[in-house]
């Protein structure tokens, strides 16, 4: 129980709130609980904004 608080509050302090609080809302709507799940739940929400993916290679 602990180390399920421990990484939870990791997350909140890793992630934008709002991200964080989507996939929050959907998982719960899903019964989802697994915080490693979560956890990609809000990476799939933040990747277009924070890691730039150089989509055409040879554009710069």
């Amino acid at each position: 129980m602990v180390l399920a608080l421990r990484q939870l509050l990791r997350l909140v302090r890793e992630y934008p709130r709002e991200p964080f609080l989507a996939a929050v809302r959907e998982a719960a709507r899903y019964g989802l609980y697994d915080l490693d799940r979560l956890e990609r739940m809000i990476l799939r929400r933040v990747q277009r904004d924070f890691f730039l993916l150089d989509e055409e290679p040879g554009d710069e």
